[in-house]
């Protein structure tokens, strides 16, 4: 990758607009600027529109995308990185509004971009931590060795770098050459695992590895793994559908497992429903609905040109 690499940072955001004025405030701090930050507004209804307009868009550096409606956080990826590599950016870099980054986040990853110019990486990845500083978004380490692609998992160890799988949209710093190999992120996702089958594509063709001295910091309402038998917020709840739905859709995909392992996979969860009697109705509606909806979900892989 070239040395003067252009960088555009997408910031998705959705009704969190103190959330989103606080990690755009970070993005203007960091020791090295991206070229320019583009904000996906998906239909906010809480004053974001009249904020970013008031706050942010003096400022050059500042592209403001106000879709017509909300598609998630998959649709605002998808809008963000088709804008980022329509103006022609090396480096699309993903983040949600809940992020808020160290100076050098960007800067470490750059770094290492720049320094292995004949590595042509699908991604370079944080590491994310919570706000008590636990570890969060924990991406999936790639222990394969021996393709055609690299040698060893850990070949970036001394610069700090291991070797993932899967990784997350929480900075998340894309490569233009693998959007041209892969595509886009599946917008009809619309919330979770977009990342994840995202990612997967990816690293099915290009190395791509976490950066260790690259931290940001994530602000989510609830700091633990998800559980749908844990959760107790009947609108976070309902969302869980699409979270089952697409993690089904994305094991399928890449693990190619038969459909009796997919049948067994809801039996068993709505056997387990029980001992989480709290919310049974909706819980049980929802590992219903979704794994049918997984069974004719063949959603689009849409190309660049």
């Amino acid at each position: 990758m070239k040395k003067n690499s252009k960088v555009a940072a997408i910031v998705v955001t959705y009704n969190r607009k103190a959330l989103l004025k606080k990690c755009l405030l970070f993005l203007l701090k960091q020791s090295r600027k991206p070229d320019s930050i583009i904000i996906i507004d998906n239909c906010s209804n809480d004053g974001t529109n009249k904020m970013i307009k008031e706050k942010f868009l003096h400022n050059p550096i500042f592209d403001y995308v106000r879709l017509k409606k909300n598609t998630g956080s998959a649709g605002g990826q998808y809008a963000g990185i088709k804008k980022a590599y329509e103006k022609e950016f090396d480096w699309i870099w993903c983040m949600d509004d809940d992020v808020t980054l160290k100076r050098n986040a960007l800067s470490e990853l750059m770094l290492i971009a720049n320094n292995n110019p004949s590595k042509n990486f699908g991604f370079l990845s944080s590491r994310v931590i919570g706000k008590n500083g636990e570890s969060m978004n924990t991406p999936a380490i790639d222990k394969t060795k021996g393709n055609n692609l690299y040698q060893t998992w850990d070949e970036l160890l001394d610069q700090g770098c291991v070797r993932v799988k899967s990784a997350t949209f929480v900075s998340f710093l894309l490569n233009r050459k693998a959007v041209e190999k892969v595509g886009l992120p599946i917008k009809e996702f619309f919330i979770w695992c977009e990342d994840t089958e995202y990612s997967l594509r990816i690293t099915n063709v290009m190395p791509c590895y976490l950066v260790g001295k690259s931290v940001v910091v994530h602000h989510r309402k609830i700091q633990k793994s998800l559980n749908i038998f844990k959760e107790n917020n009947q609108e976070r709840l309902k969302n869980y559908f699409f979270f089952f739905r697409n993690s089904l859709y994305t094991q399928k995909k890449y693990k190619g497992k038969i459909f009796i392992f997919y049948l067994g996979e809801v039996f068993w969860k709505l056997i387990k429903s029980f001992f989480y009697p709290s919310h049974l109705f909706i819980r049980t509606r929802i590992l219903i609905s979704g794994f049918v909806a997984f069974l004719f979900f063949k959603p689009k892989i849409n190309l660049v040109d």
